[in-house]
């Protein structure tokens, strides 16, 4: 494979890693569709809403590169200034956390999950595209974390580095995870595995995902650990689900998204609270899935679509969230807020 198709791949094109020092690239003509198609690379990308009538991006080209290789390529691109950005508002953030609050006391919700973002009024440069491509790539080759993105001619898309999977497609079933508890790498809190809020919240990601797959087979829980990365350490439980009948990518997207670790549980009040928020619409494809059905058709994974930079003409957004649970407190998720959106912007050199 010669590096004809890199210009290309920088003006249209998406990626994602799949874990073996190797990542899944497309680039030329893209079309949108309703479904993958067989033979062609396919990238499934809707919004977090589920609202996109053609959410599937199907690549005339789709090979696999080495990490390494398409660093070097991103390299020699990368660079340019910074963007300059806008900090969410902490007052309607509050108004958020206190609706979570009274929505847990009235037995409606168990857990839910407020966002808010940066923003910036320009979008992506093709150099900070470069940029965060190659720190994202750089990520997923030192830890347990998952590049991905996609980029158009008009102007849109999005770029990320996720510890989250939503799911992959294995011979014997499916293989998904729990991620939730947060704190940064540099707190003098206790461990998370011995901070009885964290381990609630965490608690209620674990019962919500298993709650949606029983019906579907029989659901294997792993042991929970933490999970270290650069800047934040997470509770992470491994979960493998053995189907009564193969499930389709679109069948594991409709029973897994949004886990209550971006969304809110219960599943029904979940949805509503989600859909009432004031960002429900302009979060766009944050917390959204992101896949990918190589062009064998074999193998589709799926990740959430978090840890990410996204935009379009109007601007770019670095959203975050936190888990609000009946024992949190403002301050603290504000913080937490707060540390992440500093990770995504440190990690992907924004």
């Amino acid at each position: 494979m010669g590096e004809a198709w890199f210009q290309g791949f920088l003006k249209s094109g998406c990626l994602l890693t799949d874990g073996d020092g190797k990542v899944w690239v497309g680039c030329g003509a893209v079309r949108r569709t309703s479904s993958p198609l067989e033979g062609c690379l396919s990238v499934y990308a809707p919004d977090f809403l589920l609202n996109d009538p053609a959410p599937w991006l199907i690549y005339e080209l789709g090979f696999e590169i080495a990490t390494n290789e398409l660093c070097l390529l991103l390299d020699a691109v990368a660079g340019g200034r910074s963007a300059v950005w806008q900090e969410p508002d902490q007052a309607e953030f509050a108004r958020s956390f206190e609706d979570v609050q009274i929505r847990i006391r009235d037995g409606h919700l168990l857990k839910a999950v407020p966002s808010a973002a940066r923003t910036s009024s320009e979008p992506l440069t093709t150099a900070q595209r470069a940029q965060a491509l190659c720190r994202a790539l750089r990520l997923s080759e030192r830890f347990p974390m998952m590049a991905y993105g996609f980029w158009t001619e008009a102007g849109d898309g999005i770029i990320g580095a996720t510890p989250q999977l939503l799911f992959e497609q294995a011979q014997d079933g499916l293989i998904t995870m729990a991620l939730a508890g947060t704190r940064p790498v540099d707190s003098d809190r206790k461990p998370l595995l011995e901070d009885s809020k964290e381990v609630l919240e965490h608690r209620l990601v674990i019962d919500g995902i298993v709650d949606r797959l029983t019906p579907i087979g029989r659901v294997t829980i792993g042991i929970t650990s933490e999970l270290r990365l650069p800047t934040l350490i997470h509770l992470h439980t491994p979960i493998r689900l053995e189907p009564v009948a193969p499930i389709a990518f679109q069948e594991a997207v409709a029973a897994l998204h949004p886990t209550p670790a971006i969304g809110a549980w219960p599943l029904g009040p979940g949805w509503e609270w989600l859909r009432g928020q004031s960002n429900a619409t302009s979060r766009g494809r944050y917390g959204a899935p992101f896949g990918l059905v190589p062009p064998n058709g074999a193998g589709g994974k799926c990740v959430v679509a978090i840890r990410n930079v996204q935009w379009s003409p109007a601007g770019a957004a670095i959203c975050a969230g936190c888990g609000v649970v009946g024992p949190s407190r403002l301050e603290r998720e504000w913080s937490e807020l707060g540390s992440k959106l500093d990770a995504i912007q440190q990690a992907l050199g924004l």
